[in-house]
């Protein structure tokens, strides 16, 4: 009974994947073409999702990443 629920899960959360990475790749090449300086980032900060639990992801980055690959030098 639960078999086909999880495999619909599982094969909505594939295809909502690939496409955030087709855009993503979509983005670059419009990004690339341009000529300009750009950054890519690991999330986009005005998401909704971002902007509900930044805060744990920020504080676990903040324990992980070292010192010299946050930017910002701790005394």
């Amino acid at each position: 009974m639960g078999a086909p629920i999880a495999l619909a899960c599982a094969a909505i959360l594939t295809l909502y994947l690939l496409g955030n990475i087709y855009r993503l790749t979509q983005k670059i090449a419009k990004a690339k073409a341009s000529g300009l300086p750009y950054i890519v980032l690991p999330v986009h900060v005005y998401d909704t999702f971002w902007l509900a639990s930044y805060w744990i992801w920020a504080s676990l980055l903040d324990r992980v990443l070292p010192a010299k690959w946050k930017g910002i030098r701790y005394l």
